[in-house]
Formats: structure tokens, C-alpha cells, sequence
């Protein structure tokens, strides 16, 4: 567990082990600690069966949306044929070297109850290496979660040619579009 020396401590709990967040995790501020929303990992944790050995483990669960006081968005919609691809480093994405992700301009992109949190190691040492709104997505192929999220490059691949992140500017890193598609995405 190399990736994982500088693990940083968060206030999450499973069971009475302490949860890390890794340095990579594809996590947004908002709910990271010190964010607005941590409280919804937390929720999603308690969900959280025991598990055996080093695992991948994946939650998912429905929140109370009527008691919450804000709204939830998909942050990965799936992109009609006909959609244009548009192709900028995610900001949100805290990768040493970021790749290229594809985003698609939409007007309204649905609301979710549903939120998914990923860790890895063991049940006395978890870490949260993503978590995000909606139902399990996987991450995109150059991500460096992707070795560890069960999914064979394939199928990864296969499922971002159909799916992308819904256009806003700021979800795009200032000066990263390109026009050309990553070599991962091509066939």
C-alpha cells in the first residue's frame, strides 16, 4: 500500500476504526472534511458491512432527501450519440498528472438521492478513495484509482464512451480543452 503513505486523517468512523482519505481520492471539497457536506460520507459509512482482508468495498445508499437542505446533481450523465465531446482536465480531479475527461453540455442535469463512497484496505485501516453522488460510476481509465475499482480497462473504457461529466466552467481546468479525444477513448 505504497499509494497510501500519506493517507490523510479524517473525522469518519467505521465501526470504531478511524477512516484515512487517500491523497489521490476523487473526493469534491464539498464533502471532504472541512467541506461543507462530510456528514453524507459519514452516513454512507455507517451502511458499511465488516469485511474479510484487503478489499475494494463499494456503498451506495439512498438519503433522506426531504430532510436535507440542499440538492444533490448526477456527476456523470450518459451522452447521446449525436452529443459533442468536449475534452478538458477535470478540476476537480487531484491527480499528479491529470488526464483528459469528456463533458457534455447540458441545460438540466437530474437531481440524485443516492450517494457512493469507495474505499480500500481493511476493515481496521479503511480509506476513502472516492466518493461522489449517484449510483457507482467508475473512474476514468488514466485515474490512478482505476487499478484498484474492479472493473477491467475494457469495460471502463466502454462505459466513458457513453458517459461524461455534464459541461460547467468551472468544472474544467482554466486552459485544458482539446479538441482531440485522449488515445484511451479512441478505437
Amino acid at each position: 500500500m505504497s499509494r497510501f503513505n500519506e493517507v490523510r486523517v479524517t473525522p469518519w468512523e467505521l465501526g470504531n476504526a478511524p477512516v484515512g482519505l487517500a491523497p489521490f481520492a476523487d473526493i469534491a471539497p464539498l464533502f471532504a472534511p472541512g467541506g461543507r457536506w462530510p456528514l453524507l460520507v459519514q452516513e454512507v459509512l455507517e451502511g458499511v458491512e465488516p469485511w474479510d482482508g484487503d478489499q475494494h468495498i463499494v456503498e451506495t445508499v439512498r438519503l433522506d432527501t426531504e430532510a436535507m437542505d440542499y440538492r444533490l446533481y448526477l456527476p456523470v450523465v450518459e451522452a447521446r450519440a449525436r452529443e459533442q465531446r468536449i475534452w478538458a482536465e477535470h478540476a476537480g480531479h487531484h491527480a499528479k498528472s491529470r488526464g483528459l475527461s469528456p463533458f457534455v453540455k447540458r441545460r438540466w442535469v437530474p437531481k440524485t438521492s443516492w450517494f457512493t463512497v469507495h474505499l480500500v484496505g481493511t476493515v481496521q485501516n479503511p480509506v476513502v478513495v472516492r466518493a461522489y453522488p449517484g449510483d457507482e460510476h467508475p473512474p476514468l481509465p488514466w485515474m490512478a484509482s482505476a487499478a484498484d475499482c474492479g472493473w477491467e480497462r475494457g469495460a471502463l473504457v466502454e462505459y466513458w464512451r457513453t458517459h461524461a461529466y455534464p459541461w460547467r466552467d468551472t468544472l474544467a481546468r482554466q486552459g485544458s480543452q482539446s479538441p482531440t479525444p485522449p488515445s484511451w477513448y479512441m478505437p
